[in-house]
């Protein structure tokens, strides 16, 4: 794995000492403090650079990966849930996808979300200006998707119906999807405008938390209204299988996000 301080672009920020990936990767991992309003302590971003990314001076979507209840940035960089899900390391999964199967990667991007006032606020206002001005992104809906798993894959499929005109792209995996009337009213008001969102959604049949249905009703309701949805389903609990899907979930994404 390569790793590299970063530079920050307004005095605030500061770069933290970078943490050892569980596996090695060929991408770049860089890890900045971003301060939440006021917050001098700050909240750490993790980011991953695709392999080539220093090798070209060419402009990259992005996708914004968020963790579940007890994760962290470095949740889907190795850290998992206490044991749980250390297998799910996007750096490694990228890196090998884009060996074996030669697609264009985007850059990743794992903030850590916990104790934040207002996870929505957060992104939008702090972490999204942020990577748009530190890196070569390409700044528009169409190259930019959101990604979550279990209460982050719900937070992740909210925010991309409230806010349209920032998210193309969004993705579930074990999503935390109690009812779809959580998304009844959001679903319904979302037309065409700006532009279209695609949906994907992964649930696995031994989930223990009730959420495999709700999650195929969600993707029933999306389709009732005219709006794009990819499901998958399996015998995984709620994190057996999210490493594999997260791959899947990548090469969808590859192939959708626009360059």
């Amino acid at each position: 794995m390569k790793t590299r301080f970063g530079n920050p672009v307004w005095a605030s920020i500061v770069v933290l000492m970078l943490v050892s990936l569980n596996g090695a990767c060929q991408g770049e991992v860089r890890h900045y403090q971003l301060p939440e309003g006021k917050r001098t302590s700050g909240k750490t971003l993790s980011v991953y650079l695709p392999e080539d990314y220093s090798k070209s001076d060419a402009h990259y979507p992005v996708v914004y990966l968020l963790h579940g209840c007890g994760g962290n940035n470095l949740t889907f960089l190795g850290g998992g849930y206490v044991g749980l899900m250390s297998n799910a390391n996007v750096g490694v999964i990228a890196d090998e996808l884009r060996q074996k199967n030669h697609i264009n990667l985007p850059i990743i991007v794992c903030p850590d979300l916990n104790t934040i006032g207002s996870y929505a606020v957060y992104l939008l206002r702090n972490v999204i200006p942020f990577v748009d001005a530190t890196f070569r992104t390409i700044p528009s809906r169409e190259s930019r998707a959101i990604a979550g798993h279990s209460i982050g894959g719900y937070r992740a499929l909210s925010l991309a119906l409230e806010h349209p005109e920032v998210f193309g792209i969004a993705g579930g995996l074990s999503s935390y999807v109690t009812t779809v009337t959580q998304f009844d009213g959001l679903v319904k008001e979302r037309n065409q405008e700006p532009g279209p969102i695609l949906f994907w959604l992964y649930a696995g049949r031994q989930e223990p938390y009730g959420i495999t249905q709700p999650n195929r009703d969600l993707v029933e309701l999306l389709k009732t209204n005219n709006l794009s949805a990819t499901y998958v389903e399996d015998d995984g609990n709620h994190e057996s299988e999210v490493a594999m899907r997260l791959g899947e979930l990548l090469e969808y994404l590859s192939q959708w996000l626009k360059r």
